[in-house]
This record gives C-alpha cells, sequence and structure tokens, in this order.
C-alpha cells in the first residue's frame, strides 16, 4: 500500500509512519457478502476468475484444513489498509492466507469480518504462495478507490462456523468437579505429564473433536472510500495524498482532545505529526499537551531523570527517539519551553560518545571504563539505529544554539570517523 506525505517540517518521516498507521480508522464504507456454492467456485475457477492456486509447500500450514499457523511472528501481522482488518500472514508476505485477527471499529470492514476468518484471494484472484500478498492487496485497493470503480473491494474468505465454539473459554459452572476428576484418574490423564506442545495438539484435537469445522466460502463486499488518483508528483501536488494527510489528523486530533495521547514515544510522534500539519489549532494542542504531565520528559526539571552513574541501559534508544522528538518539536515551534530539557540530553548524550565517535544500546559510562568517559560501548560496540539518532540530536541541538565543550567534542569525534 503507497502512503504518501507532503509538508515542509524536520517531521516528514514521522508523519509518514502515523498516517500509515491511522488510516485504516479514517474510513468509513459499507460491506455487502454472499455466500458461494460449490458449483459458484467452480464456475468462477471455468472462467478464470476464481484461479486455482499451485501445489502448496507442505511446511505451509492450511488454515482451512484446522493446521495452526505455529508461533506467531509479529512482523506477519498488517492492517489491510482502509479496509479496517488486522490480518496475519501464514508464511509472510509471500504466502497464501490471511487470518482475520481484528477490525478497526467505523471501517468498512466492521460487522462483515471477524477474527479466524482467513482470507483467501482479491477481487476473484486467489493467492499464490511466493507472490506478494501485501502488494496484491495494496494494488487492489488503489484501483477499488478510483472514481471509476466506486470504492468496491471483493474478498474471498473462508470462514469456520465453529471457530468460536472451538477457541473461546469454555462455560464450566454447573459441573461436577469431582466427577471430572474421578474421570481423569480412571482415564490415566490426570498426572499424565507431557512436554508443552503435545499438550497443546492434544488440546487442539480434542476441540476439533466437540467442535468440528463446518466451513463456508464467501465473497465479500467492501466499499472503500473513493479517492483522487495519484498525480505524477505525488507525494507533492498530489490531491490523494492530501487527502490522506487530512483524513490522518482528523483522526490524531480527536485522540489529542480526548486525552489518549500518553507520555510515550508513540505519544511524542503523534505530537510531532500535528505539528507538522502546521494548523495554528493543531499546534496550540500540542503545546497544551507538552505542558501537562503526559509529556513531562520534555518538561524543564528533568535533572537527575538520567543518572550516569547508573549506567542505564538502553539509554541510547530514549534519547535517539524521545529526545530527538523534543528537539525536532522546539525546531518547529520554537517553543523554549522545552530548551532546558532538550540541553541536558543533548549535552549528557555528547558524554555518552565511545572513543570511536558512536554509541551502543547504552553510554560508554564511566562504570564501564574505569571512571573514565568515551572509552567503550558496553555489550556488542556500536549500534548504528541508535546511534545515528544521537548524533542528530547533538547535530539539531548545536544548530539550535546550544553550546557545549561535551557537544563540539562528540561531532568532532563523529566527523572524525565517519566523516
Amino acid at each position: 500500500m503507497n502512503v504518501y506525505i507532503k509538508t515542509k517540517s524536520t517531521t516528514f518521516l514521522v508523519l509518514l509512519v502515523l498516517c500509515f498507521v491511522c488510516w485504516p480508522a479514517t474510513r468509513t464504507g459499507f460491506s455487502q457478502e454472499r455466500t458461494l456454492t460449490a458449483e459458484q467456485l467452480e464456475a468462477l475457477q471455468k472462467d478464470g476468475e476464481l484461479e486455482v492456486a499451485v501445489a502448496r509447500p507442505a511446511k505451509l500450514p492450511d488454515l482451512t484444513k484446522g493446521e495452526s499457523a505455529g508461533e506467531r511472528n509479529s512482523t506477519f501481522e498488517w492492517f489491510l489498509g482502509p479496509t479496517g482488518i488486522e490480518g496475519y500472514m501464514v508464511g509472510g508476505l509471500t504466502g497464501d492466507q490471511i487470518e482475520v485477527t481484528s477490525v478497526l471499529s467505523g471501517s468498512p470492514g466492521q460487522g462483515k469480518f471477524q477474527w479466524g476468518d482467513v482470507i483467501l484471494g482479491v477481487n476473484g484472484k486467489k493467492f499464490k504462495h511466493n507472490e506478494n500478498m501485501g502488494l496484491i492487496i495494496g494494488n487492489a485497493i488503489i484501483e477499488a478507490e478510483k472514481e471509476e470503480n466506486g470504492g468496491i473491494l471483493k474478498l474471498t474468505v473462508w470462514r469456520d462456523k465453529n471457530f468460536f465454539a472451538r477457541n473461546g473459554k469454555k462455560d464450566i459452572y454447573n459441573k461436577d468437579i469431582d466427577e471430572l476428576i474421578d474421570k481423569s484418574n480412571a482415564e490415566e490423564t490426570l498426572y499424565d505429564w507431557k512436554p508443552e506442545e503435545a499438550q497443546k495438539q492434544e488440546i487442539r484435537s480434542s476441540n476439533f473433536k466437540e467442535f468440528p469445522i463446518e466451513s463456508e466460502v464467501l465473497e465479500v463486499t467492501l466499499t472503500l472510500e473513493v479517492m483522487p488518483a495519484y498525480s505524477d508528483t505525488s507525494p507533492y501536488d498530489c490531491p490523494k495524498a492530501e487527502r490522506i494527510r487530512e483524513n490522518a489528523w482528523k483522526v490524531l486530533e480527536e485522540q489529542m482532545r480526548a486525552g489518549k495521547v500518553a507520555a510515550n514515544r508513540y505519544g511524542t510522534i503523534i505530537a510531532l505529526a500535528l505539528v507538522a500539519s502546521g494548523k495554528p489549532e493543531h499546534r496550540e494542542l500540542v503545546r497544551e499537551w507538552v505542558r501537562s504531565p503526559k509529556a513531562k520528559g520534555w518538561h524543564p526539571s528533568v535533572e537527575g531523570s538520567i543518572d550516569m552513574m547508573k549506567g542505564r541501559g538502553y539509554i541510547s534508544w530514549f534519547m535517539s527517539y524521545d529526545a530527538l522528538d523534543c528537539a525536532l518539536y522546539y525546531d518547529a515551534t520554537g517553543d523554549e519551553f522545552v530548551l532546558p530539557a532538550i540541553r541536558e540530553y543533548a549535552i549528557k548524550t555528547a558524554m555518552g560518545q565511545d572513543a570511536g565517535g558512536s554509541w551502543g544500546h547504552t553510554f560508554a559510562w564511566p562504570v564501564f571504563n574505569g571512571g573514565k568517559l568515551h572509552g567503550m560501548n558496553p555489550g556488542y560496540g556500536a549500534l548504528n539505529a541508535a546511534g545515528n539518532r544521537c548524533f542528530f540530536l547533538i547535530a539539531l541541538a548545536k544548530k539550535l544554539g546550544i553550546e557545549h565543550p561535551e557537544i563540539d567534542d562528540a561531532l568532532a569525534r563523529s566527523t572524525k570517523y565517519f566523516g
């Protein structure tokens, strides 16, 4: 799925991420569904509207046969854009089944999809393993959103009518517990300890015996919001990109006004996304949020929040995101309320740099280096993901007028070793 952002603010990438996160919640629409009989499926296959999948790899789980997806990999769980559906891609992007795990309230998928549904294809064509399901769905969404297509997106869905009965909690009220224990003793299973995986398989098998699969295949039609087409210059001078931004800002504004923006990394990203809109009402909302307890990490009195002597772990990640976000906010707004916090963060980040001009998971504190600053990074050394952003923090602090010998020395070391 393509999501583009246009802004002159230094928070370009932040807004890009937020629009992607919030986009599904900004759509409205309705859904229709119809059950496909075996004859209809066969007809679709003959007409070429529903392609027959090639042989699947044996190691790829088949959810339509009751097989388990196995240990979950969080990177395989995706929101399917404006449908509002969150799904687990069994086998990853190149698999051929998507298990529905949740549906956003107010989205086109609400009331039409449920936990345990398995999406098999889009617009009459089944997914094939080794193709990219994300790309296929993304392109289908782009086509559906065109005015001539009326927002229509069709998904082929396999549903097990007994899924909830099998996977939900069972009511044990009015059960004779002594009778259950006697039954277990008689079957010699009460103390039959087994490996965890074997226990899970036994429970699954028992549940399937009690609630066997009763499946149906549905064609679910979603109506997405009709959008302008992408321009050749997108995300610049692009009506569609502008619509996506406006939709996302509405969601974030509602969250901020409702007091739902917490004092964490996600909250600072939302704050920056609103600042990036350039709208006075958004910046005033953020200005009020900054002064609330929810943004205490940006408050002037942060002395002692970073204890050098204890060698706090993973501090580079705090500095490279939360503290850098604070500096980006000041750069965009000039709100001097946060300047003392930025000064402390920048100076201590410079002091935590190692002798080679980099940062690790944590800082090269004296406690790790015989009482001296700028020794070696503890652990396995330099970490570019956080270290690059630590450098951006001190560089931006210097640009903002914060002066300190440690900042100058740190910039010089990074320049010497990394250019």
